[in-house]
């Protein structure tokens, strides 16, 4: 420190003033560098932590924080549907509204033949969820034997819904309408109707009633692929089935 006092008195009386504003300039800056500099690393370490949290947790809109489930579970509580068993069954009409089981009457004629299949949303084990499948619609594709040609159904009709759509709760189960003999020849019902005309509660002009198609089978058995779909486009369930739609055999038989 010696020399640099021996080298200030030397110094004339008017540069002092502005070497010691310039030296306490830079004691300044690199002071402010310093804090820069500690507060990024401080910043980069916070940013880090709320990555990790962000991979562990998430935050819903109601406030509060639950840990993410992992991904085995998840596939585990998405909704899965079961084919349960077929029915052969008698339907009707009514009005051109609702296929639905057909009761006995005077006159002997007690609706035409059908086959169904019956899904169910199972319950999962005790203490687990089961998740709910909602608007769902049926996707059917038949085969005949050889080389007919395939007959593809894009929303089948469940039995005793107006809508094309059903919604399985944990627990519920519905039944869709494959096959129906009318006049002797294997038939299916596609229903494109998506929405109930008396949702509002009341009848008024301009309400029209759509019924729903009749659509030939080409061939009174082989094989139909049936896939449920629900709003959201997942697959709740697949699979192929043999059939056979005639007055002497009404049967579904799921493959493998």
């Amino acid at each position: 420190m010696q020399p640099f006092y021996d080298w200030w008195r030397t110094l004339p009386e008017w540069p002092k003033p502005v070497i010691v504003t310039a030296a306490i300039g830079l004691v300044a800056w690199l002071l402010n560098l310093a804090i820069k500099m500690v507060r990024r690393k401080s910043s980069r370490k916070k940013v880090e932590n709320n990555a990790n949290q962000t991979q562990s947790l998430t935050v819903n809109f109601g406030g509060t924080s639950e840990v993410s489930k992992p991904e085995n579970e998840q596939k585990e509580t998405a909704p899965r549907i079961s084919y349960v068993q077929f029915h052969s069954t008698r339907l009707s009409e009514n009005g051109g509204y609702v296929w639905q089981q057909a009761p006995a009457n005077a006159s002997g004629f007690c609706g035409f033949p059908a086959l169904l299949a019956e899904f169910k949303n199972k319950p999962r084990e005790v203490g687990k969820q089961t998740a709910s499948a909602s608007a769902v619609h049926a996707n059917l594709v038949f085969k005949g034997r050889g080389d007919t040609p395939e007959k593809h159904v894009n929303c089948g009709t469940w039995l005793s819904q107006y809508t094309n759509f059903v919604t399985f709760n944990s627990g519920a189960s519905h039944q869709l309408i494959v096959a129906v003999l009318a006049d002797n020849s294997p038939i299916t019902l596609e229903n494109r109707r998506t929405a109930h005309p008396l949702a509002g509660g009341r009848f008024h002009r301009g309400i029209r009633i759509v019924e729903v198609d009749r659509v030939a089978l080409t061939a009174p058995d082989g094989e139909v692929e049936i896939t449920l779909i629900d709003k959201w486009e997942y697959t709740v369930f697949n699979g192929v089935f043999d059939f056979a739609a005639s007055a002497d055999d009404m049967r579904l038989a799921l493959r493998g």
